[in-house]
């Protein structure tokens, strides 16, 4: 377009070129504003194609479906010729079919009565059977009950028979023990029997010898006493129970005096054993009963309540899932609490840092008003003394550590975070910005300059006292957290934590 538009200026004769350069854009203008037009016609003539078509496919539907419409009209036209054709009613045949409708009718009145009598009837029965049902329920919890003693009595059960277990064995150690027992006795008693011809025959000896005239009173004790043990030998040996122990061959007169323990000890072996026979056989039916019993019950249990066992089975598993799901969201809900209480925990630390730091700032800022202070104070009496003035005040940095103010030191329960290189306020406003205007910076006198940088100080003092509140504050409410996440979260959690704070 660009060069017919050249082209038809250079065929018109200009003055400059200027103007053949304002033609020229003005026949661009012209030739662009036409290309427009034409696209837009262009544009417009596809769209009007694309209507056209679409009309001619719905032209063509039409069509098929008026084509189709005058087929089903011819086919209703013959249907309708062929029934007025056959109208002819027949009023004997009607008639006769109007009475075998009435007859129908009848019958069906007659079959509907019935139907709502064996309703009647369905409805008594199914009351009947309602109570029946509500019969077998209570049978089936009563067998329940039943089951559960039963379960009790064999558990019972097992425990007895765990003690007839060991009673059995025991009776085996004990008539093992009187086995070991008896052979002890025979042997007992042979050696009694040796130990007593050896008495007489000493006897026999001390006789003979007090004979010869050479005894003493100690050999007349001995021989009264030698005469005792073997009268009380020679009776317990008519009496059939021997009565020498096991411990040594000759008793004292206080054993010989008593029973022999071996005797009462097998006594009383024979009596426990008599005892668990006894016992043995007790449980023994017990245990025969409790199977009979236990068979007859789950017999019962079989026929009547099966169904209900299942059903309360089904019940209670699902009431135990149901508990199961309620505690774990429950845990779900502590655990997203605990991290909110863990993430409110982080950020009061990093506030109590950044307090930390702040309070850092204004202390060191407060010693240096201090100093600061005393050097305008020092210069208000060089001034009243004739000293010169030309010396410069003093920065805050060149004051810092030639005087101590007035607070509180820090102390191991509330640590401090020394304060961060580089971390600096602007000196146009804040803490600084009164330090710069305090110093000199103004055009007030020194006296002015005085109260200001004691006013300053005030403030910063009170600035600092609130910082420590709020840190103490701070520190209280962490402490609570702590406590608060130590007692609600689970043992895994809190010992998790533990590490963690122990790295």
């Amino acid at each position: 377009m660009r060069e017919v538009a050249a082209l038809m200026a250079s065929l018109v004769s200009h003055k400059d070129n200027a103007s053949q350069m304002r033609f020229t854009c003005g026949l661009e203008t012209i030739v662009e504003g036409h290309q427009k037009e034409i696209d837009d016609i262009a544009h417009k003539l596809e769209e009007e194609k694309l209507h056209r078509q679409s009309r001619e496919e719905e032209i063509e539907l039409l069509k098929n479906r008026l084509s189709e419409v005058e087929v089903e009209n011819r086919k209703l036209k013959d249907n309708h010729d062929r029934r007025s054709s056959g109208s002819h009613i027949d009023v004997a045949r009607l008639a006769t079919t109007l009475e075998d409708i009435k007859t129908d009718r009848k019958i069906m009145d007659k079959q509907l009565a019935k139907i709502g009598q064996r309703a009647a009837t369905l409805e008594d029965e199914k009351t009947e059977w309602l109570g029946h049902r509500d019969e077998l329920l209570n049978l089936v919890d009563e067998l329940k009950k039943e089951n559960k003693s039963l379960k009790d009595f064999a558990e019972d059960r097992e425990a007895l028979r765990r003690r007839l277990a060991d009673a059995e064995d025991t009776a085996e150690d004990l008539l093992v023990q009187l086995t070991e027992l008896r052979s002890e006795n025979s042997k007992l008693r042979e050696e009694s029997e040796g130990v007593r011809e050896q008495l007489a025959k000493l006897m026999q000896q001390f006789v003979d010898y007090s004979a010869s005239g050479n005894c003493c009173v100690g050999c007349e004790e001995l021989k009264m006493r030698s005469e005792d043990i073997l009268a009380y030998s020679n009776r317990a040996r008519s009496d059939a129970k021997p009565s020498v122990s096991s411990n040594s061959l000759i008793p004292s007169p206080a054993l010989l005096s008593e029973k022999s323990s071996t005797d009462f000890e097998l006594d009383s072996i024979a009596a426990e054993r008599d005892a668990l026979t006894l016992l043995s056989t007790r449980l023994k039916e017990e245990l025969c009963s409790a199977i009979q019993d236990r068979e007859e019950a789950c017999a019962k249990l079989q026929d009547y309540g099966s169904d209900r066992v299942l059903v309360n089975t089904a019940t209670a598993t699902y009431e135990k899932e149901e508990a199961s799901s309620d505690l774990s969201e429950k845990l779900v809900l502590l655990e997203a609490e605990n991290e909110e209480l863990r993430a409110e925990c982080r950020t009061s630390r990093k506030m109590v840092e950044m307090l930390k730091l702040d309070l850092v700032d204004a202390r060191n800022l407060s010693a240096s008003l201090n100093n600061q202070l005393l050097h305008s104070e020092r210069m208000a009496s060089t001034i009243g003394s004739g000293s010169p003035m030309s010396q410069a005040p003093l920065s805050p940095t060149d004051l810092g550590g030639r005087c101590s103010y007035g607070f509180s030191e820090v102390t191991e329960e509330s640590p401090l975070t020394p304060q961060r290189p580089g971390r600096r306020r602007g000196s146009s406003g804040g803490l600084y910005g009164l330090l710069a205007r305090a110093t000199g910076q103004s055009p007030h006198s020194r006296t002015k300059q005085v109260d200001e940088l004691q006013r300053i100080a005030r403030e910063l003092t009170i600035q600092v006292e609130e910082k420590e509140e709020t840190i103490h504050n701070l520190r209280r409410l962490l402490s609570e957290h702590k406590d608060f996440l130590v007692s609600e979260a689970p043992p895994d959690v809190t010992q998790r934590d533990c590490r963690a704070d122990t790295i």
